[in-house]
């Protein structure tokens, strides 16, 4: 029996106790050996009846469960990172269903890629009622806009793109290492900017498609385009913060395609919509899509996700200035680092360190000293601003969106007095 688990499964859940039984007795089911994984659930403030269930759930020996105060996924898998013992962390999410196999098989591997660098992505299929939904085979095999696994070949090695947050595993070593915390500014899309943070690491990303898991909660077309928008607006903010290719080709004029699109937006929500209610009552009552039928509904449906994602874009700007009024963004634009939160942050600390006024981790063991990162990174200081912000824009007390004006050296600098 090892001294301590080699795996740790880290589900951040939130009002989704239906799906996350379902994935805790799946859990229970696995074929590794109980004492070599624990499960830690990491409540982010649900209000349905997962705190009561939680209180008397018995199917699993190895589980622990901490509830919190909503705040998003990054502080919850961060909460997670903390409390993990095992070599290995697996993020998983609260709706998507385990196989038998999937944590022994994500566990080997790391033993067989043993560079702390490598993490590894795993494959979450469709539940065999979804297969039919023609939304959900556009999203996840034509448009790409829930996953892309056609694009990956099995056992490939790939960037920080396919850094998934509820499908990968990664060392936990290599996370302490780095200052691999979530930021949790980044309600969606958390685990990318996590991703191209580490990538500056050597981060690589091993896909293995033995490492199942199946979706089982449809998202829904309205659910869908919301994503698509908040998608937009995050995809913005990580375009603002780093200068990356990739970042780049998101926001390729936005402005532009924003603009033809904002003309029909509305619209066309509602008329996609309306047929796409309609495609799916054919479909429940026995009929079959033909192939002009489907051509047509996808093409809707690119059309209506493209127009919410620009419209995300379009809400990017704002975004990025109430980070920067909260005291949120501690960065000089087009870096390439940023320093997000809190005069206690080790981040904020560095500066300490500079001057020799007596840094906190300064004499310790890599392993105390990245535990203690990870606990005062835990603090309070998520919500809490640095006393005193200035904005240095050429005299402009706010905080400009990127290509505003040319010229304008952007600089977002927060001093702690």
């Amino acid at each position: 029996m090892p001294d301590r688990p080699f795996l740790s499964v880290i589900i951040p859940t939130f009002n989704r106790w239906a799906y996350l039984e379902k994935v805790l007795r799946a859990l229970a089911e696995q074929d590794l050996q109980k004492d070599f994984f624990e499960l830690i659930v990491v409540d982010d403030g649900s209000r349905d009846e997962t705190p009561r269930e939680m209180a008397t759930f018995s199917g699993l020996q190895n589980l622990r469960y901490v509830r919190k105060e909503n705040s998003g996924p990054a502080d919850a898998k961060n909460l997670g990172i903390y409390m993990a013992k095992g070599k290995v962390v697996l993020f998983l999410d609260d709706d998507d269903i385990p196989a038998r196999s999937l944590l022994s098989t994500h566990l080997a591997t790391h033993q067989q890629n043993p560079d702390p660098s490598v993490a590894v992505l795993g494959y979450t299929e469709l539940a065999e009622e979804l297969k039919t939904d023609p939304l959900l085979r556009y999203v996840t095999t034509v448009g790409y806009q829930y996953c892309c696994y056609p694009l990956f070949e099995d056992g490939s090695l790939l960037d920080w793109q396919a850094f998934w947050g509820g499908r990968s595993s990664v060392k936990r070593s290599f996370l302490l290492e780095h200052d691999g915390l979530f930021n949790p500014i980044f309600k969606f899309h958390e685990d990318i900017e996590l991703g191209l943070r580490l990538s500056s690491h050597g981060l690589k990303v091993l896909f293995n498609k033995k490492a199942r898991s199946i979706l089982v909660r449809n998202p829904g077309f309205d659910g869908i385009c919301k994503r698509e928008l908040v998608k937009g607006k995050y995809h913005y903010l990580l375009s603002y913060l780093y200068d990356h290719p990739q970042l780049r080709k998101y926001t390729r004029n936005w402005e532009k395609k924003w603009r033809i699109l904002s003309f029909f937006h509305e619209q066309g929500y509602e008329s996609v919509k309306k047929l796409h209610e309609s495609i799916q009552w054919r479909i429940k009552e026995g009929l079959e899509l033909d192939g002009a039928t489907e051509t047509t509904l996808f093409s809707a449906y690119k059309r209506v996700f493209e127009s919410f994602y620009y419209k995300g874009m379009s809400e990017g700007p704002q975004l990025v200035e109430e980070l920067g009024k909260k005291g949120y963004l501690v960065a000089c634009r087009r870096k390439g680092k940023v320093l997000f939160m809190c005069r206690d942050s080790p981040l904020a600390l560095a500066g300490a360190r500079k001057r020799k006024q007596g840094h906190p981790f300064a004499g310790k063991s890599g392993g105390q000293a990245g535990a203690e990162k990870i606990f005062i990174q835990l603090g309070s200081y998520w919500k809490e601003p640095i006393s005193k912000a200035r904005g240095l824009f050429s005299g402009k007390k706010r905080l400009f969106p990127p290509g505003l004006f040319k010229g304008i050296k952007n600089l977002f600098l927060f001093l702690n007095k």
